[in-house]
C-alpha cells in the first residue's frame, strides 16, 4: 500500500505491521518542550557467524542468520511501535568489510524504518562503532555509501558531530515534533582525539548524547583499564536529557558521578543478539531495545523490549575429581537429558578432570546424546599439576602480570581508594580466568566470538574435530534468510 512501512520479515516472525496508536507529544512541565519517544538500539553485529553449522534453507552460517533475525526483529518492532526517532549506537556490522549483501540488508532495514504507517518520515540516526571503524582511517566507512543516501538518516562515523533535527525537520525529512532535539554523536574511534570542551548541550534544546565506548569510572570502564578510550565521565554528568550508549553487550543504566540506576540518563542498550558465550556472564534475561521517553530537564523512562532470539547457555558445571571416563561420560548425557536443549547453543564445562580421563571419553556418543541441539561444546578445564601459594590478593598467584598489574594502576590512578578497587577487580577477573582458560590451545570451534572488546575472553576447550549437533529447524527458532523488499 502506498505510504505504508514495509516491515522487515523472516520466515516464523509475526507479520503483523499494524501500527499501534500514538498520542499527541506531551509537554515537559519545566520547559515547555515536548516528551519525545526514542528507540535506542545497539551492536547489531550484521555478519557475525560462529560454528560450522549451516542453515538447511540457506546454505548459509546459521549464527549469521539468528543475527540478521534478531535485527530485522528488532527494526519490525521499533516500527509497529513508531516513535519519531531511532538512534543506533554502533557495531551496525561485526567487521568493516562486509559484502554486497550484508550492505544491502542494513540499507533496506534502515531505510523500512524511516517509513511511518501515516506516510510521514522517521528520523534515524547511526553512529560508527569499534566494529564498524574501517582499519585505515583513510578509508570511509561502509556506512556512509550505505546510509548517506537516506534523506531521513544522520550517519557520523570519524567525528564529534552535532545533528540538530530542525534542519531534517525543515527539509521534510523528520517530524515537526522533533524540531527542538539535537542529537550529539560521538562515534568510537572519535574518542581517543576529541575535545571534550566541545560536548556540551545546547541551551533550551532537548539533548540526546550517543556514542560507542565505555563509560568512563564505571564498572565496565575498571574492567578495561588500559584498553579503551573512555568517555569523559564529568562529560556525561553535563545535563543531558538522555544518554544513549553503544559498545556493552549487557542493556542496562549507569550510574556514575552520585548518579542511581533510578536517576540517571546514562543507558546502554545492549546486544540484539548473543554474540558468545561471554555475552551470558552478566545475567542478562533478554535481547531487543529500549523504549525511552525523554523530556527535557527530567530523567527519561526507560522500558526494555526482550525479543525472542535463540536459546544459549551453560549446563552446570561438572566436577569430574575421582570420575573414571565412563563415569564422565554418563555425566555428560545426563546433563544433557536433564535440559531442554532442543535448538539451543550449549556449552558444558567440565572441570578437575585429566588429560587421559577426557581423551577416552567418548564424545561422539555424547554429541549424539545432544542431537537435537543446534551446537554442543564440552569445555575441560583440566586439572592443574602444580599448585601456587597465594600471598591473600591474588598478586603472587599472577606472578610478573600481578607486579605488572600493580605498578601500571599505581601510575596510572592517583587516588588510593579507586586504584584498589581497579587492583582488587582486576586481580579477581584475572585469577578466574586462570581457571577458566584449559591449558591446551583452544582450537577454531572455541567460543570467540565475543564481540564486545570489553570483556576477558572466555576461551572454550573445544575438542579438536567436534561437529555440531541437529539441523538448526527447531520450533520456536525459525530457520531462513533475512527477507526484505528489494533484496
Amino acid at each position: 500500500m502506498p505510504g505504508s512501512r514495509r516491515a522487515v520479515t523472516l520466515p516464523g516472525m509475526s507479520t503483523d505491521t499494524s501500527p499501534s496508536k500514538r498520542s499527541k507529544p506531551k509537554t515537559g512541565t519545566d520547559t515547555g518542550l515536548p516528551t519525545i519517544d526514542v528507540a535506542h538500539f545497539s551492536d547489531t553485529h550484521v555478519a557475525f557467524s560462529q560454528y560450522p553449522v549451516t542453515s538447511p534453507t540457506s546454505g548459509r552460517n546459521q549464527r549469521e542468520q539468528d543475527v540478521l533475525r534478531a535485527f530485522a526483529g528488532v527494526c519490525t518492532d521499533i516500527g509497529e511501535w513508531d516513535p519519531p526517532l531511532v538512534i543506533h549506537s554502533g557495531d551496525v556490522a561485526e567487521k568493516p568489510l562486509i559484502t554486497y549483501r550484508h550492505q544491502l540488508q542494513i540499507q533496506t532495514a534502515f531505510r523500512d524504518l524511516t517509513r511511518r504507517p501515516d506516510g510521514s518520515p522517521r528520523m534515524v540516526v547511526v553512529i560508527a562503532g569499534n566494529h564498524d571503524a574501517p582499519k585505515d582511517s583513510r578509508e570511509p566507512c561502509y556506512l556512509e555509501p550505505a546510509l548517506r543516501p537516506l534523506p531521513s538518516v544522520a550517519v557520523v562515523t570519524n567525528a564529534y558531530r552535532q545533528v540538530h533535527l530542525a534542519e531534517y525537520v525543515d527539509a521534510g525529512a523528520a517530524h515537526e515534533s522533533l524540531r527542538d532535539v539535537v542529537v550529539h554523536c560521538l562515534p568510537h574511534d572519535i574518542l581517543k582525539g576529541v575535545d571534550w570542551d566541545e560536548v556540551t548541550p545546547v541551551p533550551g534544546k532537548i539533548n540526546i548524547l550517543t556514542s560507542h565506548g565505555v563509560v568512563g569510572n564505571s564498572e565496565l570502564y575498571r574492567r578495561c583499564l588500559g584498553r579503551e578510550y573512555a568517555v569523559d565521565t564529568d562529560v556525561l554528568l553535563r545535563g543531558w536529557d538522555y544518554v544513549a550508549m553503544g559498545h556493552y553487550h549487557k542493556p542496562g543504566p549507569v550510574a556514575v558521578g552520585g548518579l542511581k540506576d533510578d536517576t540517571t540518563p546514562i543507558w546502554y542498550a545492549g546486544s540484539t543478539e548473543n554474540c558468545g558465550f561471554s555475552d551470558l556472564r552478566d545475567g542478562v534475561d533478554g535481547r531487543g531495545y529500549l523504549r525511552v521517553q525523554v523530556t527535557a530537564g527530567q530523567v527519561p523512562a526507560v522500558t526494555k523490549v526482550n525479543l525472542p532470539i535463540r536459546a544459549m547457555f551453560r549446563l552446570p558445571a561438572i566436577d569430574a575429581d575421582g570420575m573414571n571416563f565412563e563415569q564422565l561420560g554418563a555425566a555428560l548425557k545426563a546433563r544433557i537429558a536433564e535440559a531442554d536443549i532442543v535448538g539451543a547453543v550449549v556449552d558444558q564445562k567440565v572441570t578437575n578432570v585429566s588429560r587421559d580421563t577426557w581423551s577416552l571419553v567418548d564424545l561422539a556418543e555424547v554429541r549424539r546424546a545432544a542431537g537435537t541441539a543446534l551446537w554442543y561444546q564440552p569445555t575441560p578445564v583440566f586439572a592443574k599439576t602444580e599448585t601456587g601459594q597465594d600471598d591473600g590478593d591474588g598478586t603472587e598467584r599472577l606472578g610478573n602480570i600481578g607486579q605488572v598489574l600493580t605498578e601500571t594502576a599505581a601510575a596510572l590512578i592517583s587516588d588510593d581508594s579507586e586504584r584498589d578497587a581497579v587492583l582488587d577487580l582486576s586481580r579477581k577477573l584475572l585469577g578466574s580466568a586462570l581457571d577458566d582458560v584449559p591449558e591446551q590451545k583452544a582450537g577454531k570451534d572455541a567460543d570467540d566470538g565475543d564481540s564486545t572488546d570489553t570483556e576477558a575472553v572466555d576461551v572454550g576447550g573445544q575438542s579438536r574435530g567436534a561437529a555440531a549437533a541437529g539441523t538448526g529447524e527447531t520450533a520456536g527458532q525459525p530457520d531462513g534468510d533475512l527477507v526484505t523488499a528489494g533484496v
